[in-house]
């Protein structure tokens, strides 16, 4: 699901001023994961970063993101599953404040004990899409106008 220049998706308009980050609900947790671990403050020490990528958003993109919407973002277990390395995904505090993260009951990727993989895929249908919409709509109505 994309937001287009000047549509929310909710009934709401957008300025045209407005910075937005292209959001997505898929059948995978990679998505998320990715967009917690830009909004780290630091790369995490230990952690050597794939070729080609830079680390976390610079600071002075933070005030141009107006929210931030996770789905599915794999919990500590999950991750050691995947890759013991890795860290945890934690969102970092210039954007905490700004993030929604939607966990589906029973997801095996972010719900602790979680057995049900059907719910992994089911966020575009379990009313979770339109709670982040919402949640984003509302965070790009109440940010100021740089126009």
């Amino acid at each position: 699901m994309e937001a287009r220049r000047g549509e929310t998706g909710t009934g709401l308009p957008l300025r045209s001023s407005t910075l937005w980050m292209t959001w997505s609900v898929t059948s995978s947790a990679q998505g998320a994961a990715v967009a917690g671990y830009t909004t780290f403050d630091a790369v995490p020490a230990g952690l050597t970063l794939p070729p080609g990528l830079a680390g976390p958003m610079p600071s002075t993109v933070a005030p141009h993101v107006a929210a931030v919407a996770l789905f599915g973002t794999p919990d500590n277990w999950f991750l050691d599953l995947v890759d013991r390395n890795a860290p945890p995904i934690t969102v970092g505090p210039l954007y905490a404040a700004k993030t929604i993260q939607l966990c589906a009951p029973g997801d095996p990727v972010c719900a602790p004990g979680g057995l049900d993989r059907a719910a992994h895929s089911a966020y575009k249908s379990n009313g979770m899409a339109l709670q982040a919409a919402d949640f984003v709509a509302t965070a790009v109505a109440r940010t100021p106008s740089s126009d």
